[in-house]
Order: structure tokens, then sequence, then C-alpha cells
């Protein structure tokens, strides 16, 4: 830090803002050479440690002197490396600072701000427990542990490149990849294949897959890895979001006040939203400390430039100029270009996190053409502007090489927009790049014209200003007041006629209560919950309070009227580009709180401290001092108390907690992860959840069945498992709730023992996910599994009869389609028995012994139709009989109940039997006679493929619970018994 600023730097009496830089910096080289390693293929913890500490010997070497022009003996080496040491010992005590002003209240400061952030650091400091697939925050952990076991960012998978599309002998088509990865569609992706949700099969010939996402957040993770396994990777994000917290802190105190910052670093690390997001693995935690150390240094840097030319043009003049005037000036420049780096190392390192980057960016063109025809440009904007073309020319060869399929596919609307107005856009671009060149060049003429055009607004300063604060607070009013109906429209009149107590109620969707559909007159839509993106800043209260979001409107407004100069402007840009771009609509999955992840890098803080600051401004301002301050102290308690109170179901959880022990038992059950493949089949998506990190974190070769029941072809499977298993891997299969679309002719699975039970359950906890309401309820997410070796089929033999199958138990194998997970009707008692929904098509496989082919069977089923609220809505005009039926919902809106009707086919045959059963009616045998001559399963004479029909009904449509499925009958069990 000394060899960076000198002996006249900033912060030389300023100790935490001095131990923020040095940690600020070692944040971006460390993580820009981790990404460089990466890109390269040589990624290393300890590499980029050794790179480190090389840049660090360098560093002190330059602040005790210059190298010697022949080779040193060993005690010179060693008296080098004492002085070098003790300098940094006399840095790190802080003995190169001889003047500390105010020390009191700097060390009152110091105080309060490690107390903060060790509090943060309590409150963050248990991660989400998210390593698995099929969601973006566990591909980020499986992408960043597979490079540390890797080294590159491309990852090598030689069994996929095995695969076959032609059959090298007959050259008909074989379709091996087609049964194992997921394809895409070339019309709108940039790449045909997907190896697992969140990796792209980049080159199938040569094996190669590549992850999704930007890749500086997998490199922190690779870090931590390489450094403390797994549990580092997870505490990445919490120590990112701690520093994040830091950068929000110093930017605050250098744009408002210490106190000020304080209270925004309280308000802070106590949001129920950061600390949701400081243990959810998501790549907007380092945007949003990168974003915070941009503005902050951005900040400084525009202020050191200032001071620079103050003093030199009071060198220049010589009238006020003194002896230390030009060292003054050249500490300042020296302050000037490092603030300008670690800005455009910061705002350029955002460019290599996020695709979304271009956001960061837009304010920046009007900058550079300000400081080019004001004639202000200085060497220091050009340290600024090459470190940051620099990085963006990293991006550049980032993007053509790893990110482009990545870039392409979110931004695919976008691109076929610019491609539609590319012949009116090209003009344009053209003839704005004339202008500018002409207006640059025209200078000494419209000079005149601009410099009283400059002093007529300066003149009207104050007119401006208050325009645009008025325009900020008509914003904020329309889209948390006025749009969303609550508080103008007749319902909330008709709730105002009935009393306090009733229109308090109408107003609770502010603070996390269900939002009704609404229109924009103010009536009511047809009943229900609204499920969309709309009001996001209603909902982004939920978490704020509505005194927080009040509070950041005040304080930007006043931040604007008193705070607005050109080195404040980039922040209150960007805070609006962002802002209003992601308060319509969030571009992601609509369920909350991970909707609000966009709103994490800028707006989250950016409202906290200008609460702050408006608590702050209240309590210095207003009179009577007496009374406001004790108001404003006890308003800021009650967010505290407020973040604390509705945001606990959020701070005492942990989600998927103990995800990490599962995964890792179930992968001790395989001996030799490098030589065994496990192959999942189940629904499309479920089997990454634990394959990914099978995968990409513990070493297995997992592949899942891609294709659905009907079109999954069993002899290709098993020609790829006969083949893996020659060339000497061991292979088993995990059987999901319709794992049995997995049927191989001649090869049979044999339940897998070793090392404990047949199945394996995950089980984890996690947060509901709700889109019109504030989530508070924390549910068990079960994925049963049943493990099994792939053996010869000549090894087994088909059960005989009577077969019974107890549905919900050990049935993986024979569950072929149209089955629910396994559910219980007391969930909470462990004894209670399981069993499954069916959706309105469900296909078993049971076996069919040559005993029943020649006399039959008899076919034993245990259904019932669910709960007594099984109905459907009703018609619109119902008969007389269906209108004696109806039943009102919570909603007013009228059900009619649904019974469950149910036909019973053999495969392709005709009907056995149909029954129809009562709504509420408990489990009941349904018994029917199978005649011999039923067609048994195409795929094997040996079984018999029963298939269920039924009427299906919605849970969220009876307005019973949230759940969407359309959902048939509930099964128990199954028997064969030998016909009579």
């Amino acid at each position: 830090m000394r060899t960076l600023f000198g002996t006249r730097g900033p912060e030389r009496t300023d100790g935490p803002a001095w131990a923020f830089l040095a940690v600020a910096i070692s944040v971006l080289l460390t993580g820009w050479l981790g990404f460089l390693l990466a890109e390269l293929g040589y990624f290393s913890a300890w590499l980029v440690a050794l790179l480190e500490l090389g840049v660090c010997l360098v560093l002190l070497r330059s602040a005790a002197g210059t190298w010697p022009a022949v080779r040193p003996t060993a005690g010179a080496w060693l008296r080098d490396l004492g002085t070098t040491l003790s300098l940094g010992a006399r840095i790190a005590r802080g003995r190169v600072v001889r003047v500390r002003p105010d020390a009191r209240n700097l060390r009152l400061e110091t105080a309060a701000l490690v107390a903060l952030l060790i509090l943060g650091g309590v409150l963050f400091a248990r991660p989400a427990e998210m390593i698995r697939g099929a969601l973006d925050s566990g591909v980020y952990i499986n992408a960043g542990v597979a490079l540390a076991r890797t080294h590159a960012i491309v990852i090598h998978d030689p069994l996929m490149r095995d695969l076959l599309d032609i059959n090298p002998v007959t050259l008909a088509p074989e379709e091996e990849a087609r049964e194992f990865l997921q394809p895409l569609s070339l019309e709108r992706y940039s790449l045909n294949r997907l190896r697992m949700p969140g990796f792209y099969m980049l080159e199938k010939k040569s094996g190669m897959v590549l992850p999704q996402h930007y890749s500086l957040y997998p490199v922190w993770i690779g870090l931590f890895y390489d450094l403390f396994g797994l549990a580092g990777a997870l505490l990445v994000t919490p120590l990112l979001a701690l520093l994040a917290c830091a950068a929000v802190f110093f930017f605050a105190r250098q744009l408002f006040s210490a106190r000020v910052a304080l209270l925004a670093l309280a308000l802070l690390v106590l949001c129920p939203l950061q600390i949701w997001f400081a243990r959810y693995p998501v790549s907007e935690t380092p945007t949003e400390l990168l974003a915070f150390l941009f503005f902050y240094a951005f900040l400084r840097f525009h202020a050191e430039t200032g001071r620079v030319a103050t003093l030199e043009a009071v060198a220049a003049g010589g009238a006020n100029a003194t002896e230390s005037t030009d060292a003054e000036a050249a500490a300042a420049g020296r302050n000037a270009r490092l603030f300008g780096v670690l800005a455009a190392a910061a705002l350029g390192e955002i460019s290599l996190v996020r695709p979304d980057f271009p956001f960061y960016l837009l304010p920046l063109p009007f900058y550079l053409l300000g400081w080019r025809l004001s004639r202000t440009w200085r060497r220091e904007h050009t340290w600024f502007v090459v470190t940051l073309a620099l990085l963006l020319a990293q991006w550049t060869v980032h993007f053509f090489f790893f990110s482009f399929a990545y870039t392409m596919d979110l931004y695919h609307n976008v691109v076929l927009d610019v491609r539609r107005a590319w012949p009116s856009l090209l003009p344009a671009l053209y003839l704005g790049a004339l202008g500018l060149f002409a207006l640059d060049r025209l200078r000494p003429r419209w000079r005149p014209l601009a410099t009283t055009a400059g002093v007529a607004l300066a003149r009207r300063r104050l007119p401006l200003l208050g325009a645009l604060c008025a325009m900020v607070g008509a914003y904020f009013v329309y889209r948390y007041l006025w749009q969303p109906r609550l508080l103008f429209g007749d319902d909330a009149w008709a709730a105002l006629q009935q009393g306090p107590l009733a229109f308090a109620r109408h107003l609770e969707p502010y603070i996390g209560a269900p939002l009704q559909a609404v229109a924009q007159t103010g009536k009511s839509n047809q009943p229900g919950l609204i499920n969309t993106n709309s009001f996001i800043l209603v909902r982004l209260g939920w978490y704020l309070s509505p005194l927080g979001i009040l509070l950041g409107a005040i304080g930007l407004v006043r931040a604007l009227w008193k705070r607005l100069t050109p080195g404040t402007l980039y922040f209150f840009v960007t805070l609006a580009i962002v802002g209003t771009l992601f308060s319509s609509d969030s571009f992601t999955v609509p369920t909350y709180p991970y909707s609000l992840r966009r709103f994490l890098p800028v707006v989250i803080p950016g409202l906290l401290l200008l609460g702050a600051y408006a608590l702050a401004w209240a309590g210095e301002k207003w009179r009577p001092r007496r009374l406001v301050r004790p108001l404003a102290w006890a308003t800021a308690g009650a967010l505290g108390v407020f973040f604390l109170a509705t945001g606990w179901v959020l701070i005492s959880h942990t989600e998927e907690a103990g995800a990490v022990g599962q995964i890792a038992a179930l992968a001790a059950r395989f001996p030799n992860p490098a030589k065994t493949v496990l192959l999942f089949s189940n629904e499309r998506d479920e089997p990454y959840v634990v394959a990914t990190p099978l995968q990409y974190i513990f070493g297995f070769n997992a592949f899942s069945l891609n294709e659905p029941y009907g079109q999954t072809q069993g002899r290709v499977v098993q020609g790829v498992v006969q083949r893996w298993q020659k060339q000497g891997y061991t292979v088993y299969a995990l059987l999901g709730a319709n794992g049995g679309k997995l049927f191989m002719p001649d090869l049979a699975l044999v339940p897998h023992t070793q090392g404990g039970a047949p199945e394996w359950v995950y089980n984890v906890p996690e947060l509901e996910q709700l889109t019109a309401q504030k989530p508070k309820n924390i549910s068990m997410s079960t994925l049963p599994w049943g493990l099994y070796d792939i053996v010869s089929r000549t090894q087994t033999t088909v059960p005989e009869l009577p077969f019974h199958l107890d549905i919900g138990g050990r049935d993986y194998e024979y569950l072929v389609a149209g089955f629910s997970g396994k559910e219980k009707t007391h969930p909470s008692d462990p004894d209670a028995a399981a069993w499954r929904w069916t959706y309105h098509d469900a296909f078993l496989r049971l076996p069919w012994p040559a005993s029943a082919t020649a006399q039959g069977a008899r076919l034993t089923l245990r259904l019932s139709a669910g709960p007594p609220e099984r109905r459907v809505p009703a018609p619109k005009h119902p008969t007389a009989a269906e209108s004696a039926r109806l039943v009102p919902a919570p909603s007013g809106a009228l059900m009619l109940p649904a019974p469950a009707q149910v036909s019973i086919l053999a495969s392709s045959g005709p009907p056995l039997g149909q029954v129809t059963l009562a709504p509420g009616a408990p489990f009941q045998d349904v018994t029917i006679p199978v005649p011999s001559s039923v067609p048994p399963d195409p795929a094997n004479p040996h079984y018999l493929l029963l298939h269920l029909v039924s009427t299906t009904w919605s849970p969220a449509a009876a307005e019973v619970s949230a759940d969407i499925r359309a959902l048939g009958v509930e099964v128990d069990s199954v028997a064969l018994d030998p016909a009579p």
C-alpha cells in the first residue's frame, strides 16, 4: 500500500480505509489472476498464491530500494527480505502514520465498523448447502469445484465423447447421444445439446463440456475449494457478501458521513434479503462487491483528479504556490491514478461476472465524451481507460472462446431486435460518429455557446434539481402506491368504509400477504392470486418494509438535491438504470425471494444507505432536535426489529441443509468413482439434482435418460451399458418415481445393498417458492431413489404369482410413467404408509409369468380419490343437478365436487374395467379379472403393461393449496394373484 500510494497518499491517518483498500486490491488481483489461469487451463490456488507472492515481493522490494545490479549473496537476500518484512509489519501496525487527527472518533468508528462486520459474519456464516444440480446456484458451485479439480474452464468427458450418433458398421442412426444428452434447438440456441442443465456440450467429438455462466465467480469458488475443500467453496459467498457490506460502508462514508455509513451498514447486515443472498450462491453477490467498490473508487478518483488540477493550477499561477505544492500535486496524481486503476479494475471485472454488465457501463461514454469535449482529459483518465479497455479486451476473448453461447442465448431476443432495426440503426451509428467527430473538431466555434448555456443552466440549477426530484418522487408514488391499486381503488374505498381494521387488512399485501389480481381500473379481476412479476416494488417492500421503501425514496430525493455532482452521478444513474429496468419485470423465475436477486447488487444496498441518509438528515436538520433525534433513532430501531421479526424464517433457516452429507454418503456406497457409471432414470430434470454433484464434485460418470417413456430406446441404452461394462466400468442404475421407463431386454436390475439399504432419499429443507405472497414456510424436499446393480437377465427370473407391489415402497423398477413422488396422509408420522398420486395417464410394468399367460390373473388395486376438497371450478352454465351440488371456495368461487373415474387397461388392449371413487373416501380395493389373452408388454412378453386413465383435478384450482399439479387418483398397492 505504501509503495502504491506513497507517504503522502490517502488514508495514511485512516486505518480502516487503508485496510479496506489493501483487501480490495488483493481481491481484484487474486480474482483476475485466477480467471486468467482458468482461461489458460493452469488454474490452481497455489499457483495464484505464488504469483501474488511474486507481486508482493516486487512491490515491497521497490519500497525498500532498487534491485541490485549484480546477484546478491544469500546474506544480502536475507537482509533484503528482513527489510521488506519489517516494512510490511510497520505498515500493518500503522507505524508509518505520523498524524492522526480526531483519533478518538476514528477509534470509535473503527470499533463500530468491526462490531457490525462481525455481526454480519455471524449472520452470513450459514451458507446454503447448494450443491444440487438443475439450479443456477448449484451450477455455480459445481462449476467452481470442477474448475479446481480439472484446472480448466472446459471439462473433458471421455464417456460422452464415445456416445455414438451413427452405427459405425451399418451406418444406421444409433442415436445413443440422444438418449443421454438434452437437445437444444439451433433456431433458438447457439449449441445443440446440454450435457446437464447448466453445462453445454461444447464439442462432442473431443468430449468437451462448457459450464454456463461467466467464470469469475466460479474462480473464487474453485480457489476456496482448493484451499479448504467443499466447506470452503460454500463459504465463498458469505465472505464476498461481507466484503460487499464493507464496500457499501466506505462508499456511504465517502458520499455522506461516517454516521450514515454505520447506520447503512447496520441495516444492510440485518436485511433479510442481504442475509439470504449472502448464503445463497448466485453471482449477484460478487457483483454487489465489485459495483460498490467501483462507486467508491470512482468517487475518490474524481475527487483526486480534481485536486490534482487545482494544485497544478496553483503551482502554475505562482501567487499562492508553496514549496510543497508540487509534491502534493505529484502525490495527488499518484493517488488519482491508483484510484482510477482500482475503479476501472472493479468495473471491468463486473464484465467477467455477469452478462448484464452493460448496464454498469452505460453512463461511461458520457463521462468519456465530457472529459474529451471539455478538454479536461488528463493522464489519470488515460490510466482509467486503458485499464478498463484491457479488461474489456479480456472479456472479448472470454466471450469468443467460453461465454459466446451463454451470452447469445440470454440476449437472443435483443439480438433479433437489433437485426430488425439494423437498416435504420447503422446509418444512425455512422451519423452519430460523424457528429461526435465534428463536435470535437469544431469545439472553438461552439464553446462560447456551450459556456453561455452552462451559465444559464447553473442559474437554473435549483429549479432543474427540483424537477428531477419531483420526477423521482412521482415514480416511487406511481410504482409503489398507485399502480398496485392497493391504496387507490374501489376495494380500498370499500375496506375503508368498513373501518380501520378492515382497511389495515386490505393493505397487508404491502408486508407480505397474498397479492390479489387487480386491474388497472382498480376493480378486482377473476378471484385468484397474481403469478407474474408485476408490482415488484411491493414485493421488495416485503423485506425492506414499507417504511424502508419510504425512507429510501426520501433519501434518494434528498441526495439528488444535495449530493448530485459529477463524481456521484455515476452511482445515481446506475441505480436508476437497474432500478427502473427490473422494477417492471425481474427477467427470471417469478418466485420470491429468488426473483429479487436482480436488485441485490445496487438497489437493495442503495435504498438502505439512502434511507440511513434520510434518517441522519432528519436527526441533524429537523427541529426540535430533542424530539426528532430520538424519533430518528427509534425509526432505525423499528426497521431493525422489522427485519429480524419478519425475516426470522430466512435468518434461522439454512437452505438445503444436510445436502453435502447426504450426497457424500451416497457417493461412498460406490467404490472407485473414476471407473463407475451412475445411470439415472426419472423425469427429465429431477435426476440432475443428484447427478450433477456426483459428476462434477465427487468425480463419478453420471448420465440420465433424457427421453420420456415411449421414446426411450431400451436396446440402444442396453448397448451403451454393455460397452461400458466391457471397458471396465461398473454401471449402476438409480431409479426415481418413473424410473421403470428404463427397461433393457437382456439386462436386469438387482437391488444394490452394498453399504446400506437399496433405497436412498435426498431429503433437505427448502423455503417455499411463491409468486404472489411472501414465503414463510419451510418444507422438506424429498427425492427418493432406488439403487440397483445392472446384471444379465439370465441371472434373474420373472417373479411368480402371487405378486404384491407396495406403491410408495420399493416400487421404482415397476413404475414406468405418470406417477408422482411418495406422499403420506400424515407426513409427520414416520410410520405412516406411503402412496403415490397418478396423473391423467399412469403406466406400471408388472410380471406376467407363464402361468398367467395360460390361465390369466386377478388384479387388485388399492385406490382413493383423495381428500373431500377434490373439486373443479363450476361450469359457466351448470345444470340443475350440478347447481344442487355447488360449494363455495375460500375466495367465493363456486366449485363442483369431482369424483375420480378410472379406466384400467392392459397395454393397448380394451379396458379391463372402470371404477368411480368418491372424494374423501378411504382407500378401497378394486379387483378386476385379467384374462390370459391380454396383450403383454411389447418390450418383453414376460411383463404386463398396466395403464390407468384417470380424471384429474388441481389443488391450486380448487383453492386447497398452491399445488398446481393435475392429479388423478391415489394408489397404495397393486397385486396380481392367480386366477381362481
